[in-house]
C-alpha cells in the first residue's frame, strides 16, 4: 500500500467507517457520503490517479465497488466502501510484515551475521596499524 492509497483510506476512516463515496468528481445528491473529486483535491492528486488508487484498493480488498443501476438498463460502479480490511488496515499490514519477517528471517539473520563480521574485520584491520 502506498501514500497515496494510505492517505485515501485515513480520509474515509475519518469521515466514518460505513462511509461511502461516490466515483463522481463533483458531490451530488446521491446519497453518499463524500465524493472522490474531493478527496483527490484535498489530498492534491489528480482524479485520475485517485480512481486508478480505488481500483488498487478493490483489487487488494481494502475496499468494495457499491453497484447502481438495474440488471436491465446495466448496472455500473458508483461508489465505494471500505471492507473490514480497509477499516482494520494497519492490522493486516503488520500482518503483512510480520508474514515476511517470518518467512525471510534466515536471509535477515545471515545479513546481520555477514555485516557483524564486516565491522570485526574492518576494525582488526585497523587496529594492525
Amino acid at each position: 500500500m502506498d501514500k497515496i492509497c494510505k492517505a485515501i483510506v485515513v480520509k474515509m476512516l475519518s469521515l466514518g467507517i460505513d462511509c461511502e463515496c461516490s466515483l463522481s468528481e463533483n458531490r451530488e445528491d446521491d446519497g453518499f457520503t463524500c465524493a472522490l473529486g474531493e478527496i483527490a483535491s484535498e489530498l492534491e492528486i489528480d482524479f485520475q490517479t485517485a480512481l486508478k488508487t480505488v481500483d488498487y484498493l478493490v483489487q487488494t480488498g481494502y475496499a468494495k465497488y457499491i453497484p447502481r443501476g438495474t440488471p436491465r438498463s446495466g448496472t455500473q460502479n458508483a461508489a465505494f466502501q471500505l471492507t473490514f480490511q480497509g477499516v482494520q488496515w494497519k492490522s493486516f499490514r503488520r500482518r503483512e510484515i510480520f508474514n515476511y519477517i517470518a518467512d525471510k528471517w534466515v536471509d535477515i539473520l545471515s545479513s546481520i551475521i555477514s555485516v557483524i563480521s564486516l565491522t570485526v574485520s574492518i576494525i582488526a584491520l585497523w587496529q594492525v596499524r
